[in-house]
């Protein structure tokens, strides 16, 4: 009679320094998508899944007035802060309906009046004037 050795089944080695690496990545687009939201830029759908893009307006073919000032203004509709004086500038921050801030400048784009203030850091942003009154 022979005898036959059972042969124990081959162990798959489990590999620990690919998931971390793998867990490494994938944790770096997140935090890398995290930053970029909070920068504003823009989320935009396609079939193949989301792609971020960053929202660009060229101002040099409009006519553009920049006027120093100083007054107290009131949001009377919530909107965007904008990094540019234009709908398709990134938005930098969020104003609620009655709060109550200082503009430091009014921009004219195109006879479209949008105010300047200042935001935390000392950076300006822009916001519609149809969007705030002056106190």
């Amino acid at each position: 009679m022979t005898e036959t050795k059972n042969k124990p089944a081959k162990k798959i080695k489990k590999k620990p320094l690919l998931r971390l690496i793998i867990a490494m990545f994938v944790g770096l687009f997140v935090l890398e998508l995290m930053i970029e939201l909070s920068a504003g830029r823009n989320l935009v759908g396609g079939r193949d899944g989301v792609f971020i893009s960053e929202s660009k307006f060229a101002l040099s073919s409009a006519e553009v007035v920049n006027t120093p000032m100083r007054a107290d203004v009131r949001v009377i509709q919530p909107t965007d802060i904008r990094e540019l004086p234009t709908l398709f500038a990134n938005r930098v921050g969020k104003l609620e309906f009655g709060t109550e801030m200082q503009a430091v400048g009014m921009t004219t784009v195109n006879e479209e009046v949008w105010y300047q203030v200042q935001r935390f850091g000392g950076k300006i942003g822009y916001v519609p004037g149809n969007t705030v009154i002056k106190k």
